[in-house]
């Protein structure tokens, strides 16, 4: 191999890396901007408005790789279709998972025992009788950790991305 077809090499390596980033992190300023969005709406907490965010992360791998397709000569094959798509989401994840354990960690540390309150509420409300909701509450405090919620939001998160990174690089590959 010569040393321009190992400069070329390092270029495409680079230019999924960095487009895969910088898409990752536009990501992630879609989803700031949605979630103030909802935060004026009064709409925090509905789950079915929160899976937009899924469809905003689809669109920005689409668009990555989109923008890397017509930047090479209209070509992309599928491997490099599904790893830019894994670096969009890999970032996406990464950021929004460290977002969580700042906010829950650092920022904002009462939230997680509102939650917990919230819950039990909840499970009084079913009816359930106290041993029950002992039983429930001791399975969901060992849960609910800032530590457990970054190591869950990413791996949750990395797996979402997966899956949407090997649909889209299908769509996506020529």
């Amino acid at each position: 191999m010569s040393t321009e077809d190992i400069h070329k090499e390092v270029e495409k390596r680079k230019g999924i890396w960095s487009l895969g980033i910088r898409y990752g992190f536009y990501t992630v300023l879609m989803m700031f901007v949605f979630n103030f969005l909802m935060g004026m709406t009064g709409m925090v907490g509905n789950p079915m408005i929160y899976s937009l965010i899924y469809l905003i992360l689809g669109a920005e791998i689409f668009f990555a790789q989109k923008t890397y397709r017509n930047e090479h000569h209209g070509l992309i094959n599928y491997g490099k279709a599904f790893k830019l798509g894994m670096v969009v989401s890999g970032f996406f994840a990464l950021s929004l998972a460290l977002l969580v354990y700042v906010g829950t960690k650092f920022a904002d540390p009462q939230a997680l025992t509102q939650m917990v309150e919230q819950m039990r509420s909840a499970l009084e409300a079913q009816g359930l009788d106290d041993d029950q909701i002992d039983v429930y509450m001791q399975s969901i405090q060992a849960f609910f950790t800032p530590e457990s919620l970054f190591i869950c939001s990413l791996v949750i998160l990395s797996l979402i991305g997966l899956m949407m990174s090997l649909v889209i690089s299908a769509f996506n590959k020529r």
